[in-house]
């Protein structure tokens, strides 16, 4: 009764349009997705609190190009050269972080502390893993 498992999953798609005069001649569509799940559990230590963990990963492109269409030079006569290039628009990792959550009623409102551990932060392969520690104070009026 005091326990409860959460989660959600996302995935999504989005069809872009070609802009005209733009450096971006064309864009594939664009697939993406993020998930998270977890576990909370309330009346842990004292009434009301809440204790929980979470995993998640957060919104990402899984699929998707464009084609950029920039200037790479100028002649003496001031003409532009340009070149097409191709980019893959998904990211080299995909973050995933941990968190554990307390919330506690105090007066006046609620007192939440947090700490996460996130791996490929900002979907960076090579990134070094962050960890977070929050404070949040609550007050409704």
């Amino acid at each position: 009764e005091n326990t409860k498992l959460f989660g959600v999953f996302s995935q999504g798609i989005t069809r872009p349009e070609d802009a005209s005069n733009s450096l971006i001649s064309s864009v594939s569509d664009i697939k993406s997705s993020s998930f998270a799940g977890g576990v909370m559990r309330n009346s842990n230590f004292v009434e009301n609190d809440t204790l929980g963990f979470a995993i998640s990963s957060p919104l990402h492109v899984t699929d998707g190009s464009a084609m950029i269409d920039a200037p790479y030079g100028v002649d003496t006569n001031g003409n532009i050269y340009r070149e097409k290039q191709a980019l893959n628009l998904t990211p080299t990792g995909i973050e995933k972080d941990m968190e554990v959550f307390y919330k506690i009623p105090v007066n006046f409102g609620a007192l939440s502390v947090g700490a996460m551990h996130r791996i490929q932060p900002g979907n960076i392969q090579n990134a070094p893993c962050e960890d977070l520690v929050m404070f949040k104070f609550g007050n409704m009026f």
